[in-house]
């Protein structure tokens, strides 16, 4: 049962990608293979990043690059290296939204008052590094022009977790989250695998239950933590000739190698 009401979610508002400043840039290839429209780079205020933002489909994706080893984002880096590091959800008033937080016990760090923005700790969140804001997403400027390309947008973010049912819960009472079926999802006996829609934006937690699963090793070596993220698109064979090592297929869903992809997870489902 709640303890309090709560967070008013609005709106998913993106999804954070970890790069390191002076390394390939991921952004001419979200443009040229992924059809994303790139938008400036600018330097986050009041804090020690550089942000490029892109959007897939209607998901805006932001590229936040640790100028060095310093700070949340540079730690960060060093510890996992570059790949998928965060969630942000947009809310109207993020000051309520701060305080039904930590009524909860959840602490609040790397608030950054000129970004309008805050970051609940993952270790109370279930490994999950969440950020809260309560601004709108970037207006859309075409400055690196999108290619034509198969992909529609972001269908889920996956999340590897201990107990799905005990997270679950935890996300239902935090921000009014409800169930999602009907997703593809691995077998049952090597995964337990549950959907939940918060706002506009689905997330996948999984627990594996076999060493098969594709998940255990994750789980095993760097614990509750964002894995991936599914991108919709029309065919998978055009995934394919992109020219992307694919590592595993299905009939509605392929994963990638890693690798060549800028260290992203990357999961490809049909629409």
């Amino acid at each position: 049962m709640a303890t309090t009401e709560p967070v008013a979610v609005d709106s998913f508002h993106q999804l954070g990608i970890a790069t390191k400043l002076g390394q390939d840039d991921p952004a001419p290839w979200l443009a040229e293979v992924l059809s994303a429209d790139v938008q400036p780079s600018f330097e986050e205020p009041g804090g020690e990043q550089q942000v490029t933002t892109a959007r897939l489909g209607h998901t805006q994706v932001a590229l936040l690059a640790a100028a060095g080893p310093r700070g949340p984002l540079g730690q960060y880096v060093e510890r996992f290296g570059p790949g998928l590091h965060s969630v942000a959800w947009r809310v109207d008033d993020l000051w309520v939204a701060e305080n039904l937080i930590r009524q909860r016990g959840i602490h609040v760090g790397d608030t950054n008052l000129a970004a309008r923005r805050f970051f609940t700790h993952p270790k109370d969140t279930f490994g999950l590094l969440m950020a809260w804001t309560d601004r709108g997403a970037t207006p859309a400027a075409n400055t690196v022009a999108p290619a034509s390309g198969p992909v529609l947008g972001v269908g889920w973010v996956t999340a590897v977790v201990r107990n799905v049912k005990e997270v679950r819960s935890f996300l239902e009472d935090l921000t009014g989250a409800t169930v999602v079926d009907g997703l593809p999802a691995g077998p049952r006996g090597e995964e337990d695998t549950l959907d939940l829609r918060i706002s506009d934006m689905v997330l996948r937690l999984v627990t594996p239950r076999s060493v098969s699963s594709r998940y255990a090793t994750f789980l095993d070596r760097v614990g509750e933590r964002l894995h991936s993220f599914a991108v919709q698109v029309t065919d998978l064979d055009a995934v394919v000739a992109t020219g992307l090592p694919v590592l595993e297929r299905e009939d509605t869903r392929l994963w990638t190698d890693p690798a060549a992809t800028f260290g992203l997870r990357m999961e490809w489902v049909t629409a």
